[in-house]
């Protein structure tokens, strides 16, 4: 096979031509350089693919290297979880337990990447909000809830979707609950509300920072729309935390 810097010198129309059949294969060694747990060729391959995008194209491109590595993580647990079944058939299997060992190390070095790679491309792209949310949705993943607020904090001011925006509302309040802030996380988690006034996850949380705050008069306003979700439901079959949020809520101040 000749080189491919050997060809004569083609019209820009072919070289787009050829360009347009490069892309899958540039993706197809980034995918296969990140399943064969060689994540840091994987990763500047990823990086170059995406850098090398038109404006138009990069958010595609940074939704298929987020699937990449999202793809090589579930590989590696689905290797980990079928190994512990079988480990726990026959305890004493070696190559079971090796298997088990080199799955969990290649996740905890993927992870690494992982984090490192987005937040080299919200160092390199600070204003695209697709790579800060990746890189926010890392930090959150892995509890590092200050440094996600600093990442999130501008994007709510920004022309994001409306799901988006309830994500970031919500995740924002989550960490701000962790951190002690119950007067921002639930001005975080009453902003996700009015754009999501179904979203379960966000009232719940919202009940319980108002119950940290013995705000029962906010409870009591926000408890018909939480039971509104069970409206085919009995109040005995409601889940367990509503119950105890509407015995709650039903005391005397």
């Amino acid at each position: 096979h000749r080189d491919l810097h050997s060809f004569p010198t083609r019209r820009s129309s072919d070289l787009y031509s050829q360009q347009l059949i490069d892309e899958p294969w540039r993706r197809l060694y980034a995918t296969l350089l990140m399943l064969t747990a060689r994540y840091e060729p994987a990763a500047d391959a990823l990086n170059a693919y995406i850098t090398a995008a038109r404006d138009s194209k990069r958010r595609e491109r940074i939704l298929e290297a987020d699937a990449i590595f999202r793809r090589a993580e579930a590989r590696l647990i689905q290797t980990a979880r079928a190994a512990a079944v079988r480990l726990a058939a026959y305890p004493d299997n070696l190559t079971l337990k090796n298997r088990i060992s080199v799955a969990t190390s290649n996740h905890n070095e993927l992870l690494e990447y992982n984090e490192t790679f987005w937040r080299m491309m919200n160092d390199k792209f600070p204003s695209d909000a697709d790579i800060a949310l990746k890189y926010g949705d890392i930090l959150y993943r892995r509890e590092r809830y200050q440094e996600m607020l600093d990442v999130y904090s501008p994007l709510l001011n920004g022309g994001l979707s409306k799901s988006d925006r309830v994500v970031l509302f919500h995740r924002s309040a989550i960490a701000r609950d962790s951190l002690g802030a119950y007067g921002a996380a639930t001005f975080d988690a009453e902003s996700a509300l009015v754009l999501d006034n179904r979203n379960e996850a966000v009232i719940r949380l919202l009940a319980n920072l108002y119950r940290k705050q013995n705000r029962k008069d906010k409870l009591r306003e926000l408890l018909p729309q939480w039971i509104a979700l069970y409206k085919n439901k009995l109040p005995d079959e409601y889940p367990a935390d509503l119950q105890a949020i509407r015995k709650y809520a039903a005391e005397s101040d």
